[in-house]
């Protein structure tokens, strides 16, 4: 495990899949078929060129096949804009959309929730992987209150559906990283938690991506305030 961390740390390896992919080809002598080795080095140029990165899932709601997305773009406003990145392409297949179609109510819920399952066990995955290049190093989830300049909520681009339903403030524990994300004060422009392993795990499987928009009732009327939270890749 030292090796491997020193490997990563003098090889200064920005994408936590190029590094995880490079770690396992020094140490492990594992042969690794071309097109994950292409895969990562598409990658590694992305983040190299990009200042903004991110992972993010999705589940088609006609077959249910569900996938990870790699986020991306070069813009001055910030991590937020990911938000409004489009999704890769993706073709379904007839199979699954008429094995999809026949389920009664029941099973399309437990289905749904099998590939939900299963895509937040591929984002404990990648939580694991930044975990072990990190190290010792402190892990930090960043927050952006989405509101316009005059105070008012910023819905031009925020769909309510896209935004995760945290609940009332008053219901989530003090002790809860989204709490403390919420709650945090900002130092200048910036505002950021310090968060345990654990944390970012569960923070990429409520997510199901490692940036997102999260909704919250405060104040004295329970009014919704929108939060744009995120783990910085690179």
């Amino acid at each position: 495990m030292a090796e491997i961390k020193k490997f990563s740390e003098q090889n200064q390896l920005r994408s936590n899949l190029y590094s995880t992919v490079e770690v396992i080809r020094q140490f492990n002598g594992i042969q690794l078929p071309n097109e994950l080795v292409a895969a990562c080095l598409i990658h590694k140029n992305i983040v190299d060129n990009n200042r903004n990165i991110g992972y993010r899932g999705r589940i088609c709601n006609k077959c249910l096949s569900y996938w990870i997305d790699f986020a991306y773009n070069n813009e001055e406003e910030g991590m937020k804009l990911l938000m409004r990145e489009k999704f890769s392409g993706h073709e379904c297949d007839p199979k699954k959309v008429l094995e999809i179609s026949k389920c009664n109510v029941l099973d399309l819920v437990s289905k749904n929730n099998e590939a939900r399952r299963k895509l937040s066990d591929l984002f404990t995955l990648i939580a694991s992987s930044i975990i072990t290049v990190y190290g010792q190093k402190l892990l930090y989830l960043h927050i952006e209150e989405l509101i316009e300049h005059d105070n008012r909520q910023l819905f031009s681009w925020i769909k309510k559906e896209d935004s995760i339903d945290l609940g009332n403030i008053k219901e989530i524990k003090e002790s809860h990283w989204a709490y403390r994300a919420i709650k945090e004060e900002k130092v200048g422009d910036k505002k950021g938690i310090i968060i345990n392993s654990s944390e970012l795990v569960d923070f990429f499987r409520t997510a199901l991506a490692t940036f997102g928009t999260f909704r919250v009732q405060m104040g004295e009327d329970n009014l919704p305030h929108y939060f744009f939270i995120y783990f910085i890749l690179n």
